[in-house]
């Protein structure tokens, strides 16, 4: 992966599938392994065409890969090396499987496992078959100065239950994820120093290191991890604190800490959560035929008085109001309780 991080925030993405099959490899090797990649890439099923997809996200001291390959030996040889290159990039499983090398060790990835590669050192990725993953680009300046002895962690793995992988992982994807607007330059600053706390933290940061990345991303990893669990969860009528504390593995006190933290309580939160997503299901013309009763207990509510009191509250209007004006009737003549 190219050194990005002084560019300003420009998405890439490119698949072999745009290609026609027989000059699929051809192309990859001769101009985007080399030019953009520098890495060499081989076909370990030439009976069958090349394929591979990549969507690069580049942000300031921090490059977002998303990536998939089938059947693919990739090689960063000696000769490219020579680029000048030094960061370090932690490779994250997502589907299927892989095995990298580096540093005379071998480690086989796969169900959400991670390891590191250094760039300015040769080594070999081979995918066999189908693997997605995650690649994430960090300057070795960044995890050195937190991470002692950072070469002799190269291409040993870190098992999917690293609690700071996990939050590295959701961390990274929400960046991703994230469209022009929503990742503004605020965004992209303590995002992409959170990641860095993060990886540090994967790989063993310790003493004032390790206290400032608890205390900073490691933080702000968890919040991103809760609402994950309320945005996946908020059907469930018992979705609280409780239950929050429980999916994460941390206290209930912690929970509101964290919480409380961006001004509003765990409470707070799932209720403007489960209202908005009503209401996104309200303006829904699909959904014209459910009832508000449906749509407010498929949404975690389950006291129907208490969902239309809330909704006015937040929307100031019922849900019949807001049912109407997205279909452009008047008020009232739909969404029958």
């Amino acid at each position: 992966m190219s050194d990005l991080s002084q560019a300003p925030p420009a998405r890439f993405a490119f698949s072999t599938r745009l290609l026609p099959e027989r000059d699929r490899l051809a192309i990859w090797r001769e101009e985007f392994g080399p030019k953009i990649l520098n890495l060499d890439v081989a076909n370990l099923h030439p009976e069958l065409p090349y394929e591979a997809e990549l969507s690069i996200l580049p942000l300031r001291g921090l490059v977002i890969a998303d990536a998939l390959t089938i059947g693919t030996r990739t090689e960063r040889t000696q000769s490219f090396v020579g680029d000048g290159r030094d960061d370090f990039v932690f490779v994250i499983a997502e589907e299927g499987g892989g095995t990298l090398s580096q540093c005379g060790r071998v480690t086989t990835l796969r169900n959400a496992g991670a390891t590191i590669l250094a760039s300015a050192i040769p080594s070999l990725h081979v995918t066999p078959e189908h693997f997605s993953f995650l690649a994430l680009s960090l300057p070795y300046q960044e995890l050195a100065a937190r991470v002692r002895n950072l070469e002799d962690q190269c291409a040993c793995q870190v098992p999917a239950d690293n609690v700071p992988l996990q939050l590295l992982r959701i961390y990274a994807r929400k960046l991703f994820n994230c469209t022009d607007t929503e990742l503004t330059p605020e965004f992209h600053h303590t995002g992409v120093r959170h990641i860095h706390d993060l990886a540090a933290l994967v790989l063993g940061a310790t003493g004032d290191a390790a206290e400032e990345a608890r205390g900073r991303g490691l933080r702000f990893g968890r919040l991103l991890a809760l609402k994950k669990i309320v945005a996946q969860n908020l059907g469930r009528g018992d979705l609280s604190t409780k239950l929050l504390a429980a999916k994460l593995r941390i206290s209930e006190s912690y929970v509101r800490s964290l919480f409380e933290h961006e001004g509003a309580s765990p409470h707070a939160y799932i209720l403007d959560q489960r209202l908005a997503l009503a209401r996104r299901r309200f303006a829904d013309p699909t959904l014209r035929d459910r009832t508000i009763a449906a749509i407010a207990y498929e949404t975690g509510f389950n006291d129907l008085s208490y969902f239309n009191r809330a909704f006015r509250r937040r929307f100031g209007g019922t849900p019949s109001d807001m049912r109407a004006a997205a279909e452009g009737e008047p008020d009232g003549e739909s969404g029958h309780s």
